[in-house]
């Protein structure tokens, strides 16, 4: 279990009986008053994605160390994933959804998820925050996110396109999950 917190640190926990197994410390100086919003593990829990502000940083969890630290949110980023390809998905306070590859040598998003002609249906973000975000168990390139005014979107992460919308909640959208059988 990786635990972050307003601590400037990341502890990673035996899932079966609570041992420490180690920490991942962060700058102090350039952590003061942020907070861990989210973290999440690559398919072979070789690397750990974790927001940082408006960053996402991703670590390497076989040598213990910052791998990239990804750029380019504007706001604080309170959502993560990683896609079946490695590639991390990331949102933020502001709405945007950005997917960032690591295997690139940049620190430019690869894409953003952005409304695209769905119809006469179009999705303004402006003003709520992505509350969550999760990939289909059954379809990789399937990514559905929630928003702080209880919205669900579903997304073609390949096209980038808005598959779907819906108001979901009255209020804020806070967690959502696929089935794995359909």
């Amino acid at each position: 279990i990786a635990v972050g917190g307003t601590e400037p640190k990341i502890s990673l926990i035996q899932a079966g009986n609570g041992q420490l197994l180690s920490s991942l410390q962060l700058s102090e100086t350039r952590t003061a008053g942020l907070q861990i919003k989210c973290v999440a593990f690559s398919n072979n829990s070789r690397y750990l994605a974790t927001s940082m502000s408006p960053a996402v940083q991703l670590w390497d969890l076989k040598k213990r160390q910052l791998k990239s630290v990804f750029n380019g949110h504007t706001q604080a980023v309170t959502s993560v994933c990683f896609l079946s390809d490695g590639s991390i998905v990331a949102g933020d306070m502001s709405g945007s959804v950005q997917i960032w590859n690591p295997k690139g040598s940049t620190e430019k998003a690869v894409s953003e998820l952005l409304v695209k002609s769905t119809g006469s249906d179009f999705y303004d973000q402006e003003g709520q925050d992505v509350s969550c975000l999760q990939v289909s168990t059954l379809n990789s390139a399937v990514l559905g996110s929630g928003y702080g005014n209880g919205t669900l979107c579903i997304w073609d992460v390949s096209s980038s396109w808005m598959l779907r919308k819906q108001q979901s909640h009255s209020g804020r959208l806070t967690a959502l999950a696929f089935s794995p059988k359909n």
